[in-house]
């Protein structure tokens, strides 16, 4: 998915419907990332492992280095867990120093995009000096 708008700031007091428009891409692309990644790790993992918990599924995986792309996936849920900005985290919110945040926090922004502001970052593959 790709967010149609340069390097900048979109505030939500000067232009409300832009910047609920991105939020809401930005939004939809972390959760599309979440996705893929579970999918994926699950793949690499074998759903055969997955198993019931209550109400949680718990899939036990051995991240011993023999299967990169596995890590790859479960690094990235780790680190989207604490934080960290990611190239397809989707949306970081800069005053939590998160990627997430609680589903209530969201729906003030959606209700309230005036006291808000996105900087928006598009980043793209470019081949360097040496040609890679």
């Amino acid at each position: 998915m790709e967010i149609p708008t340069p390097f900048g700031v979109v505030l939500g007091q000067a232009d409300p419907c832009r910047f609920l428009h991105l939020y809401m891409l930005a939004r939809r692309f972390r959760e599309e990332s979440a996705a893929y990644h579970v999918r994926d790790a699950l793949a690499e993992a074998g759903l055969e492992k997955l198993q019931a918990a209550g109400d949680i599924l718990v899939c036990p995986v051995a991240l011993d280095g023999t299967n990169k792309r596995l890590e790859g996936h479960i690094f990235w849920h780790m680190a989207m867990a604490n934080g960290v900005i990611l190239p397809d985290c989707g949306v970081y919110y800069a005053e939590r120093k998160r990627s997430t945040v609680e589903p209530g926090l969201e729906k003030v922004i959606e209700s309230y995009p005036a006291g808000y502001a996105l900087c928006m970052v598009t980043l793209e593959q470019r081949e360097d000096s040496h040609g890679i």
